[in-house]
């Protein structure tokens, strides 16, 4: 096994994970390549586009560009939401986030927005900077054979590989820790709700 890669073949050898197969990478970038992803602000009416491969350069450095980041086990969004209402500041818990490409939903979220245990400012005038961040187990393979067309047999990188006991143990541990960070980001996005309902009454 190359030293440089986690036990599952995973590229950062420090995390513990089940990486994408190379179909489901090579889909994730023609579709940033396509210009197929739209960032759905459900609350804002919003849909954002132009999408372009690449990394977040830094505070300071960052000029409001919409860029994809992808890797063997996530892609990020990092985007700017330039706000033409309210027009007074207004406490804002959270955005409804909707993520499409060639006409499928591909995932949705509740992102809190809270900064420091208080939630942000919006104004008309102001912006705000954000990443979302998403992991993923697999990709649905009817999205991977219309992306790459007349594939045959596309699997997941779980269904290809050939584990030992011990091998299948991790496995088993490795999902179980994917699962409860799932059940953490489900619960902060609960606690945001709460939060509003709390303050506002609704």
């Amino acid at each position: 096994m190359d030293e440089k890669r986690n036990p599952f073949g995973g590229k950062n050898p420090h995390g513990m994970y089940v990486p994408l197969t190379d179909d489901e990478m090579e889909v994730l970038f023609r579709l940033a390549d396509a210009g197929e992803y739209k960032l759905v602000v459900k609350d804002l009416g919003l849909t954002l586009t132009g999408f372009k491969v690449g990394k977040y350069p830094g505070p300071g450095l960052y000029q409001g560009e919409s860029i994809v980041t992808i890797g063997d086990k996530r892609i990020s969004f990092t985007f700017r939401l330039d706000y033409n209402a309210p027009a007074v500041p207004t406490p804002n818990w959270y955005f409804d986030m909707e993520l499409w490409a060639l006409g499928h939903l591909l995932y949705q979220h509740r992102m809190p927005t809270e900064s420091y245990g208080k939630p942000i400012q919006i104004v008309a005038g102001a912006f705000n900077d954000f990443a979302l961040d998403i992991g993923i187990d697999h990709i649905d393979p009817a999205i991977v054979k219309e992306v790459k067309a007349k594939q045959v047999g596309l699997t997941t990188r779980q269904g290809n590989m050939h584990l030992d006991l011990q091998g299948q143990r991790l496995l088993a541990q490795t999902r179980a820790g994917e699962k409860a960070v799932r059940e953490i980001t489900a619960a902060e996005a609960r606690k945001a709700t709460e939060k509003k309902k709390k303050a506002t009454g609704r």
